[in-house]
């Protein structure tokens, strides 16, 4: 979660971009997407999870002079990741599409027994 001063008041949707520091990146295409964001102070700050060492302050004024941000957008490391991925997501989606139609089997067989106990 960044931590800048800037940043409270609006850290929910900004705990989603946090949380895709475990990439090591930053912004969708590169840092410089935060430039046209309310948050980045006149385009100057990024936030601290964009930094290599991420420590309280470390965004200020990076966007002018990135030396210590990782300068890589998320979008592409996002999208590799999912890929890396597609099998066990795919897996798990036809389980869940077995098991609704085992559920949907299920719910007809009992409503031929409801339907024949009431005759």
């Amino acid at each position: 979660m960044p931590r800048n001063a800037q940043f409270r008041g609006i850290l929910e949707p900004i705990k989603y971009f946090s949380t895709l520091q475990d990439l090591e990146c930053c912004g969708v295409m590169s840092y410089r997407d935060w430039s046209n964001t309310s948050i980045s102070n006149n385009g100057r700050n990024v936030p601290d999870s964009c930094c290599e060492d991420e420590r309280d302050g470390c965004g200020v004024d990076q966007l002018s002079r990135p030396s210590h941000i990782r300068t890589d957008g998320c979008f592409l490391k996002l999208e590799a990741a999912i890929m890396d991925n597609v099998e066990i997501v795919g897996t798990i989606g036809v389980v869940a599409g077995i098991v609704q139609v085992i559920g949907i089997v299920m719910v007809i067989g009992l409503a031929r027994n409801m339907k024949k106990q009431a005759a």
